[in-house]
């Protein structure tokens, strides 16, 4: 049982003594308020509980509403929901909105979309579409998004997009936008973030990612032959690069891949160089290639920066061996692929594995 320290005098001074503190789960309670919308129009209201909950509304007067909610705390409910997680006493949360025809709405940001030279759309999901503890039925944007992305879109060629959202989103309409931002969801600090990239304040350049499972992500469908809109490792900038003179040096155990990274453009910028390494003709299934090294290299406005990225043969190239319960490094040939994104590595050179082994730990 939590305690809670109260400081009580004595003819010696302070001393601390302890009162009992006690910690209730289960409880109920009920709020009331007034809602005085600013003009005249049709709202609508909710509440989401973890626990029990109703909302009441009352338009008793003309000018206002009287709300009531009447809560109990998590231990109160008495259903679960399958893939929902809870915590603690739960919560609460209510809200109310004007009602809106999306038709006009959407009609309305084109025309506004008109009146200026440039726009930037911000869209994406938050956390009413997406969260721990279950899967979303689909990966489309919120009822509206896509329609308003066209819309806006036509109505100003010159429109960027954001979208923030932590899983991956349909985007029928990508090809037709000039820019596109993936934000992710950046904390406290993501508009001024976004900002930044999008004035160009830094030489932001930022990748897609998935997991690094074995056939998970990039590995999937490399392996499937399938193509994606956006591969791992895609990104753009306000730049472009040029890659080339790849070399391969072995010492040891350590490879050491060195290129040229050229900056074509006349804007300071960014490169993420990314080094895939396979095994040409495994004997067991394996992925084409696996990411080895990705460094950032900060490269002037037409200038060149010689990058060296060192990585371990052994790590490189051995996979987990389930009957031997041990890494096993093959022997053969292995391929070493270099470029901005995965399905773009235009730079390759290859090294030899003479013997195969097995090792455990690190």
């Amino acid at each position: 049982m939590p305690l809670l320290s109260r400081l009580t005098k004595s003819s010696s001074g302070l001393r601390t003594t302890k009162t009992p503190k006690i910690k209730v789960n289960l409880f109920y309670l009920t709020l009331d308020g007034t809602f005085t919308p600013e003009e005249t129009s049709e709202y609508q209201f909710n509440l989401s509980v973890s626990g029990t909950g109703k909302l009441f509304v009352d338009d008793r007067t003309s000018k206002s509403y009287h709300i009531h909610i009447a809560f109990g705390t998590l231990p109160t409910r008495t259903f679960n929901v399958a893939g929902a997680t809870a915590f603690g006493a739960g919560g609460l949360r209510a809200g109310g909105t004007r009602k809106i025809d999306l038709k006009s709405e959407l009609e309305k940001a084109a025309f506004m979309a008109t009146q200026f030279d440039q726009v930037i759309l911000c869209a994406g999901l938050n956390g009413d579409w997406e969260s721990e503890g279950y899967y979303r039925s689909t990966m489309d944007l919120p009822p509206g998004t896509d329609e308003l992305i066209d819309l806006v879109v036509a109505a100003n060629p010159n429109t960027g997009v954001i979208i923030q959202s932590g899983t991956p989103v349909s985007m029928p309409w990508a090809n037709r936008v000039p820019a596109l931002i993936h934000a992710w969801y950046g904390g406290n600090e993501t508009g001024n973030a976004i900002a930044d990239v999008v004035f160009g304040t830094v030489p932001e350049r930022g990748r897609t990612a998935y997991g690094e499972g074995v056939y998970i992500g990039y590995r999937f469908y490399e392996k499937c032959k399938r193509d994606v809109a956006f591969p791992f490792g895609h990104g753009l900038s306000y730049t472009t690069f040029e890659l080339s003179s790849l070399s391969l040096e072995e010492t040891g155990d350590e490879l050491t891949v060195a290129l040229d990274v050229h900056n074509s453009g006349d804007v300071d910028g960014a490169e993420v160089v990314q080094v895939y390494v396979g095994q040409i003709l495994p004997r067991i299934w394996r992925p084409i290639k696996g990411l080895k090294g990705f460094p950032k290299v900060f490269v002037a406005a037409g200038k060149s920066e010689r990058v060296k990225i060192h990585t371990s043969k052994k790590y490189a190239t051995s996979f987990w061996d389930e009957q031997g319960h041990a890494w096993v490094q093959e022997k053969g040939q292995y391929t070493v692929r270099v470029g901005d994104f995965s399905a773009h590595t235009p730079l390759s050179a290859t090294f030899h594995v003479g013997q195969t082994a097995w090792w455990k730990g690190l």
